[in-house]
């Protein structure tokens, strides 16, 4: 709802007084489904410098427990509270099958532990994100109150059959904190036996307490009971305080933001509060309202506590967002009363202020919408934080706005002066009022009927010291699209002695413009359309940081040779405090007499604060061997340290006549391959960012070296599969399921029992799980099975890492890997093997490389080769795939060639492209996607024949179907559909198409 408010031409705004003490300013550390993969808190410890520099106080940090959907959830539907990212465990009392921990969205426990300490350390509070009302994610129970939720959207109270609810919570595989065994959870939910057991609707809703909480109406369907009616402690109520007190105590936050506050007590929050280490803790409540009234009637309720919490100022967003989308009629006058720090009694330290926070900007890091209530404040913007950021409270700036829309340079000077001056008390200088005292009314120089409507100026008071005041500023906003607009108004501060005046100068930069301040207070304020100011006395400026760093060089993977070429790479870090202007780069290679015999130069107009960049200079090529010494610097010429200006390395140049020609570095560039097997079609099966081109083989007289080329992603659970066939080695037959391996990982031994049963049409002697890169980590794992039963182990890339019989796998530093260059041909990963690993100097072997997923579902599309899967009984395309029982087509697999004496008796597959020539299906766009996508497809009659009987259905991941798309007679040619996910959850779907007696499938993300 909007609130709009009317004026009186006639009124007196007195000056609010305020502590001396400078505003303090938060980042908001997190926006709608940042960047998934477990590396959130990596970005926010990078931040850490570049934010305390600027002057912010605080960060508050997305929800720190393991949420219902894993890797993939924002934090809002908690599923173990004790579970930061450290367990292996998720949500259903699920685990990865790897033995390995599943971290949250935003990383692990030592990662967000880091982060913390990166702000600790520089005297900054961090805010945890605290949900108490809602559980997600548990199992199902009988609850003899599901009936209640048979017909709900979701939740842990959603019944499918009406007797069965999720809110089960054993914990088996997690922190085992907070846990309910099968048949307990429901009463730890409302209803429950003991509270409302008859739900009838008018629990402690929005009728009660003021009339505006929503606490226990179920409107979410997973409404924690964390009180009663008088907001006494219930038993879940004891455990989350003990939980909070943990997270200040042993995590190390200093204060929450508590989500959604309209469904719990004030009674309750202030127990909370008062609970062992959170005692004097900063807390501020979203109070979702725009009602002032509300605001300052729920501060008085949550007051009593030994710090008493803050609440976001809403009113005040509301107007901001008006200012942005009223345009020139918007009358600015507005911000006169609409802020919780105008209202007489309400303190400035209960105080926060936003522009914008995750519930208003709700992009996602594709910079998709990715929820309902997307409405950014857009136009204006600048203005609105001209105005935060120069007034009393908690200022919070949201992320997107610093980071990622441009504004780092004009709101980092915002808060850079918010710091030094923005101090004492407020009076609004555009007020209307009397003439009585020496606060004079304003006069204004154009049109006193419409430039009131348009500007805004006023004036903190700072703090005096003896009669000197050294803080104090006067902000000027002008809303007008085109107008510069002049007034006079009257200075409380700064004023001269008889005959003498104090000038001032805009420290923002929006203007040259230097007012005067006159004996009597008066000072004429010009304003640029659409802009702001912040006018101080000349003798006030700001301590910027200018720095930048050259951080690191990308050095060679190995030992160059000569006739090698090098392409030097230098990491550039911008530690100033804003964005640079033009930066030369040089690159120099000196040889051993110290005699430059290679120079290059790269110029940058802007880097951004705080940001990292990786140039790339001019390749040299090496023409003898000896020491090279690599320097990078800059000649920035403002820059104030010069410490971390130059980054020198040495390097070897060998002669190639004297060391074996293999280097294992993921990159082919060794004359000595061969290839054995070549994609056949352009379709991976797998979406953008993963593919498999070709497989290599090379020996040497004591390893063999197989390269796999293509590219995968680091931020799923998609990786490489390896399988080999050894003619002297006995291992499972064609047709053998390959079962669990125990030690294994990933596909070779995954957490689902039902994905087992895939077999080969071939012997299979050994098998790798090349980087399964789950969760942004690689890891690499082998199965034995040769032996009886199969053996699995993780290797470990770097060191040599042995099978059962003792000898290692591969040799140390024996596996390479550049598969995040999807833009460098002949990239992948490389690994050696020793023949010795496999007891065996020479014979005939054959490879099976393949895209697979962590969990066993195959690419439809296989190197070499490809195979259409086809349902299994869960109706799961992909998953135990029976490669022996393909029809002709294949094989999947290269030919057999010799080892021994140099790879011999080659035989590449290059059959035809085998995809059913009746149908086409493309990969859906946008993928992933949310809540829409478009599917398109293609279909070929026979001959005679201008229509086809088509079938589109889309299916979970269990393999359940959830929609059918299409299903009848179409004409031939190119079609497309879309498809609306609204009322489906997140995850992984698969789509079929069947036509003509052809099958395809192909599978997409849906992230909400």
């Amino acid at each position: 709802m909007t609130y709009r408010f009317r004026f009186a031409f006639l009124c007196v705004l007195l000056p609010i007084s305020l502590s001396a003490q400078s505003d303090k300013v938060m980042m908001q550390g997190f926006y709608w489904d940042v960047t998934p993969g477990a590396v959130w808190y990596d970005t926010l410890a990078h931040y850490a410098p570049l934010l305390h520099r600027v002057g912010f106080d605080a960060i508050w940090f997305p929800p720190p427990s393991k949420g219902a959907a894993g890797a993939f959830d924002v934090g809002y539907t908690p599923y173990d509270y004790y579970d930061l990212g450290e367990f292996d465990s998720a949500a259903g009392d699920n685990t990865s099958g790897t033995g390995q921990y599943i971290p949250t969205r935003y990383g692990t426990r030592a990662g967000l532990e880091r982060a913390i300490h990166a702000y600790k350390s520089r005297g900054m509070e961090v805010y945890a994100d605290m949900v108490l009302n809602h559980r997600s994610g548990g199992r199902l129970e009988v609850n003899p109150h599901a009936t209640h939720f048979k017909n709900r959207g979701g939740g842990s109270d959603y019944s499918p059959d009406g007797i069965h609810t999720y809110t089960a919570f054993p914990l088996t595989h997690g922190s085992g904190r907070v846990a309910w065994p099968e048949g307990q959870g429901h009463h730890y939910f409302f209803p429950n036996a003991i509270r409302n057991p008859s739900n009838t609707g008018d629990f402690f809703s929005n009728t009660q307490l003021a009339g505006f909480h929503q606490m226990y109406s179920n409107y979410f369907g997973y409404d924690n009971a964390l009180h009663n009616g008088d907001g006494s402690n219930l038993p879940l109520g004891d455990s989350l305080m003990a939980w909070g007190n943990w997270l200040v105590e042993e995590i190390g936050f200093d204060g929450f933001r508590f989500d959604f506050v309209k469904g719990i007590h004030p009674e309750y929050f202030k127990r909370f509060m008062n609970h062992g280490a959170m005692s004097g803790k900063y807390a501020v409540h979203e109070l979702f309202d725009g009602d002032m009234n509300r605001l300052k009637t729920y501060l008085n309720q949550i007051s009593g506590s030994h710090r008493e919490g803050a609440v976001f100022d809403f009113n005040l967003r509301f107007a901001y967002k008006e200012m942005s989308d009223g345009g020139n009629g918007w009358d600015i006058r507005n911000l006169h009363t609409r802020a919780l720090f105008t209202q007489s009694g309400v303190s400035w330290n209960r105080i926060a202020t936003f522009v914008d926070n995750h519930d208003f900007d709700r992009l996602n890091y594709n910079g998709q919408v990715g929820a309902d209530g997307h409405s950014p404040v857009v136009n204006k913007k600048a203005q609105a934080y001209a105005h935060m950021l120069t007034h009393p409270g908690l200022a919070t700036v949201w992320w997107r706005d610093y980071m990622i829309y441009g504004m780092r340079n004009r709101i980092g000077k915002l808060v850079m002066i918010r710091k030094a001056y923005a101090s004492g008390g407020l009076r609004i200088l555009t007020a209307f009022t009397d003439a009585s005292g020496s606060f004079q009314a304003p006069q204004w120089s154009g049109n006193a009927s419409d430039d009131p409507k348009q500007v805004y100026v006023a004036q903190r008071l700072g703090h005096n010291n003896q009669g000197n005041n050294q803080s104090g500023l006067i902000v000027a906003i002008n809303k007008h699209s085109s107008f510069p607009i002049d007034v006079w108004v009257t200075s409380q501060i700064w004023k001269p002695a008889a005959g003498q005046t104090t000038k001032l100068y805009d420290i923002t930069g929006n203007t040259t413009y230097q007012p005067t301040v006159y004996p009597d207070g008066r000072v004429l304020i010009k304003t640029q359309p659409n802009s702001y100011h912040v006018f101080v006395p000349l003798s006030y400026t700001l301590d910027e940081v200018v720095n930048v760093a050259v951080t690191e060089f990308d050095l060679p993977t190995a030992d160059l040779r000569i006739g090698d070429t090098f392409t030097p790479r230098i990491q550039v870090e911008n530690r100033s405090t804003f964005a640079t202007g033009m930066v030369e780069f040089v690159f120099q290679l000196r040889d051993s007499l110290n005699v430059i015999v290679h120079t290059d130069t790269l110029r940058r107009a802007s880097m951004q604060a705080g940001n990292a960049y990786n140039f790339t200079f001019s390749s040299v090529q090496f023409h003898q061997a000896g020491e090279f010494h690599l320097e990078a610097y800059h000649t920035y010429a403002s820059d104030q340290d010069s410490t971390d200006n130059l980054i020198r390395y040495t390097i070897q140049v060998s002669d190639t006549t004297q060391i074996y020609p293999f280097r294992v570095d993921g990159i082919r560039s060794e004359g000595s391959y061969q290839t054995i097997a070549i994609k056949q079609n352009d379709n991976t099966g797998f979406g953008l960012g993963k593919d498999i081109r070709s497989v290599h083989i090379a020996e040497s007289a004591d390893s063999l070296y197989v390269f796999i080329e293509g590219y995968l992603l680091l931020t799923d659970a998609d990786g490489f599969g390896l399988m080999l066939d050894m003619t002297e080695k006995q291992g499972l037959s064609a047709g053998t399921p390959i079962t669990r391996v125990p030690n294994g990982s990933y596909y070779l031994n995954t957490s689902h029992s039902g994905h087992t049963s895939f077999a080969f049409d071939f012997e299979v002697d050994y098998g790798f799980a090349l980087f399964g890169a789950q969760s942004g980590r690689t890891s690499l794992s082998m199965a034995d099975f040769t032996q009886t039963p199969s053996v699995g182990q993780l290797i470990v890339p770097v060191a040599q890492s042995p099978l059962s019989n003792g000898t290692p796998v591969t040799g140390v530093n024996g596996i390479r890997y550049a598969f995040t260059k999807s833009t460098e041909v002949g990239s992948g990963l490389e690994m050696v093997l020793p023949k010795s690993a496999f007891g065996l100097d020479s014979g005939q072997l054959r490879i099976f490389a393949f895209v697979v997923s962590n969990t066993a579902y195959y690419s439809n599309v296989l190197v070499p080769g490809d195979a259409v899967g086809t349902a299994g009984t869960n109706q799961n395309f992909g998953f135990n795939t029976d490669f022996s029982a393909l029809p002709t087509g294949g094989p999947f697999h290269s030919g057999w060639m010799r080892y021994g004496d140099g790879i011999s008796d080659v035989s590449v597959d290059r059959k035809e492209d085998s995809t059913p020539k009746g149908i086409r299906l493309w990969q859906n766009y946008p993928n992933p996607f949310n809540p829409s996508t478009v599917i398109g497809f293609q279909l070929v009659g026979a001959q005679g024949y201008a229509h086809v009987q088509a079938r589109l259905t889309v299916y979970d991941i269990l393999g359940r179907e959830v929609a059918v798309l299409v299903d009848g007679l179409m004409q031939a040619g190119a079609h497309s559909v879309t498809f609306d996910a609204s009322n489906l959850t997140s995850g992984i779907y698969i789509y079929k198409l069947e036509a003509g007696g052809d099958t395809v499938t192909r599978r997409m993300t849906l992230i909400k």
